[in-house]
C-alpha cells in the first residue's frame, strides 16, 4: 500500500511497476485508507492496521 499522499513507500513504488510491467498490464499500489473503505462497503466493520514501516509494508487485518 502507499503512503495516503499517494507519492511514496518505495514498496508501493515496486508494486505499482510490477503491476503494470509483469502481473497484469494494470494496478497500482493504493493508499491504505482506500483499502479500509473498500473493506468497509465489503461489509467488514473492523480493520485493525498493522504498520511495518521499517519494511515499507503495512498488514491489515478485517472481520
Amino acid at each position: 500500500m502507499c503512503d495516503d499522499d499517494e507519492a511514496g513507500g518505495l514498496q508501493s513504488v515496486k508494486s505499482s511497476l510490477y503491476f503494470v510491467t509483469v502481473a497484469s498490464g494494470e494496478g497500482m499500489a493504493y493508499p491504505v485508507r482506500d483499502h479500509i473503505r473498500w473493506l468497509n462497503d465489503a461489509g467488514f466493520n473492523t480493520v485493525m492496521k498493522y504498520d511495518a514501516r521499517a519494511i515499507d509494508h503495512c498488514a491489515l487485518v478485517a472481520r
